[in-house]
């Protein structure tokens, strides 16, 4: 995504926060709790950066684009109801803890 998790100026805490075990393949996860210090406009340039230098180095971007969703229960309940796009399996999971506590705060 272009973040350096080293720059203050980026990222004021980054911790393992989950470990994620099961699922379709069986797979383990570990799931990163990030705050930033960027508001969604300058990540969004950040980000943009990022996929240019990956594409001048002829490096497909990982991601087509970024979706961001305020923590907001309702706005997270919707998204969880009406998005019918494919998601990794513990999607869901993750974004109901979220909603239910208020400590977990997605700052963008």
């Amino acid at each position: 995504l272009g973040i350096d998790i080293n720059c203050k100026e980026h990222v004021s805490y980054f911790k393992p926060h989950f470990l994620k075990t099961g699922g379709s393949h069986d797979f383990y996860a570990i799931i990163f709790k990030v705050e930033l210090n960027l508001d969604q406009n300058k990540f969004i340039k950040v980000y943009n950066n990022y996929t240019e230098t990956l594409k001048l180095k002829s490096i497909i971007p990982e991601f087509n684009s970024l979706l961001f969703l305020n923590n907001d229960p309702e706005e997270i309940v919707n998204f969880l109801r009406n998005n019918n796009k494919s998601k990794v399996d513990y999607l869901h999971s993750l974004l109901q803890i979220i909603n239910m506590d208020n400590k977990y705060r997605i700052k963008l």
